[in-house]
């Protein structure tokens, strides 16, 4: 039998560490209760993870011959938006932020389109190469909020946003946990990075080996298999996201419009050959390949939730035979982007009539 050990004057130890533990855990509990009340109407920026800065142009840089703004995004210096006008507020990565010229990109070219029909609309792009969903309502909670936008447009590209999505970090399920990890980090200083240094653009260029662009579509395979349980694990941890970037929109009134990028490999029939050979499943049935399979659970999820989902496979589909991606590249070429702003605006201006 294990006896509770006791100093001379018969103190438990025991008791008292069970009542500072409790203690902690009673303190935990009320700041706990504390921070979600405070921020119930008014969501911090300490809730929300900065690593994303680390994805930021330099500030002031160049990318190819336009120059970022002062914190880093491509566009032009953010400002005080004015009465009565129609502010819309671009997410996403590379294809948001622009692989591509400042003034033949997506989303310059959709601001041109949407300003023909209203002169006072406006777009901000907050954009970032290589950021997922989780980064996007990091940007949207810290920064885009305080932007006022009207609309969100959320750009999703199905090969990269679906494979990157993980579950929370721990600490995301606690505010207090949050606003600790907030002040452990605040004073991280990131210097910005050059993505396309100064100079002319080369659309027809190859950007890398065919072998690492087989390598790269490998790996997201399990996209288009059907049935595959990696897709469905990880369409959950998209969806999560998917989900808090909703309420916030919710929250804020802010109009969500999400636009379904497709990959080059769902669109180019013999780069589908190459790598199904390279990775030894050219004998699989064609059935068990469902290149549209990403697109289609992802925009009955959105459809489900009454969000506006604006799935570009279908028109790239229709366009294949153009250069819509650069040789040797996942990205678009500047036709694809062209193509993007085009259906876009199509769709946007459909929708602002109807309403």
């Amino acid at each position: 039998m294990v006896k509770i050990m006791k100093n001379k004057s018969g103190t438990n130890y025991s008791k008292i560490v069970a009542l500072f533990f409790g203690l902690l855990l009673l303190i935990f509990v009320l700041l706990e209760v504390f921070l979600r009340l405070y921020f119930a109407s008014d969501p911090k920026d300490i809730l929300y993870s900065r690593s994303y800065e680390k994805r930021k142009g330099i500030s002031n840089g160049y990318d190819y011959n336009f120059r970022l703004n002062s914190i880093g995004y491509k566009d032009t210096e953010f400002i005080e938006k004015k009465q009565n006008s129609v502010r819309i507020l671009a997410l996403g990565d590379s294809f948001t932020f622009g692989n591509v010229p400042y003034s033949q990109s997506y989303i310059r070219l959709l601001e041109q389109k949407l300003e023909v029909i209203t002169p006072e609309l406006e777009i901000v792009n907050l954009g970032l190469p290589g950021i997922g969903l989780r980064e996007s309502l990091a940007i949207l909670g810290r920064e885009g909020l305080a932007l006022q936008p009207d609309v969100l447009l959320l750009s999703i590209f199905v090969g990269d946003d679906i494979l990157q999505s993980k579950g929370r970090k721990y600490y995301r399920y606690s505010y207090l946990l949050s606003w600790l990890n907030f002040y452990i980090k605040k004073d991280q200083k990131y210097q910005g990075r050059m993505y396309h240094p100064k100079g002319e653009y080369c659309d027809t260029c190859r950007v890398m080996p065919e072998k690492e662009l087989i390598s790269l579509e490998q790996k997201r395979l399990f996209l288009y298999k059907n049935g595959n349980r990696k897709l469905t694990t990880q369409l959950n941890y998209t969806k999560n996201y998917l989900q808090e970037i909703l309420e916030l929109c919710e929250q804020n009134n802010i109009d969500p419009v999400v636009v379904l990028i497709p990959t080059v490999l769902q669109i180019n029939g013999l780069l589908q050959k190459t790598v199904l050979t390279a990775s030894d499943n050219v004998k699989v049935s064609k059935t068990d390949w469902q290149w549209a399979q990403p697109n289609n659970l992802l925009r009955d999820y959105l459809l489900e939730n009454k969000i506006q989902c604006i799935d570009l496979l279908q028109p790239f589909t229709r366009k294949a035979k153009t250069d819509l991606y650069r040789v040797g590249d996942i990205h678009w070429s500047l036709a694809g982007h062209a193509l993007a702003a085009e259906v876009v605006a199509d769709v946007l201006q459909i929708r602002d009539s109807d309403e």
